[in-house]
C-alpha cells in the first residue's frame, strides 16, 4: 500500500505535468477540441470539479462521516451529466478564474492531505460511485485522472505541433 508521503509526491507530481500541459497556450487555443468531446478549457473545469469531489469524499471518510454531504453523481450514466453541469457552471467565467480555482483547490487538497494521520488515510470505505478502498487509493486515482487529462493536452497539442 502506498504510504502518505508517496501519495503527497504522486498528487505533486500530477499537479506539476498538468502544468506543464497546459503552459504557454494562448486563450483562443483553450476553446479548441481535444479530441472529440471537450476543450482544453472543458477539461480544466473537469478536473477543478473532480478535485473538489475527490477533496470532499476523502474528508468525508476521514471524518468518518460518510452522509457528510450529498452525494449527487449518477454513475449509471457514466458521469456525463454531472461533468456536464461541472463544465456549463464555469462557461461564464473567466479562464484565468478557473486557472486560478484549481490552482487553489489543488493547493489546499495537498495541505490538508499533509497534517491527516496516516492511519486515518489507510480506513477502508465504500465510494458512492461503487468499489471500495482506502482515502489513500482514493488520492492516488485522482492523480492518475489529472495525469490522464494532462496526457491528453500533451498528445493533442504534439499532433498540432505547438
Amino acid at each position: 500500500m502506498l504510504t502518505r508521503d508517496e501519495v503527497l509526491e504522486r498528487m505533486q507530481h500530477a499537479r506539476l505535468f498538468l502544468q506543464a500541459a497546459l503552459s504557454g497556450l494562448k486563450n483562443e487555443k483553450l476553446s479548441e477540441k481535444v479530441g472529440e468531446q471537450w476543450t482544453v478549457r472543458d477539461i480544466v473545469c473537469h478536473l477543478v470539479a473532480w478535485e473538489k469531489e475527490f477533496h470532499q469524499e476523502a474528508r468525508a471518510v476521514v471524518r468518518r462521516n460518510r452522509h457528510a454531504f450529498d452525494y449527487v453523481i449518477d454513475p449509471s450514466d457514466d458521469w456525463r451529466a454531472w461533468n456536464a453541469a461541472q463544465v456549463e457552471a464555469r462557461a461564464g467565467r473567466a479562464t484565468g478564474e478557473i486557472f486560478l480555482e484549481m490552482e487553489q483547490e489543488q493547493a489546499a487538497f495537498l495541505e490538508w492531505l499533509s497534517g491527516v494521520p496516516e492511519r486515518r488515510l489507510r480506513h477502508q470505505s465504500r465510494w458512492p460511485w461503487g468499489g471500495e478502498g482506502s482515502v489513500l487509493e482514493l488520492l492516488s486515482m485522482c492523480a492518475d485522472h489529472k495525469v490522464q487529462h494532462a496526457l491528453r493536452i500533451r498528445d493533442w497539442r504534439t499532433s498540432q505541433k505547438f
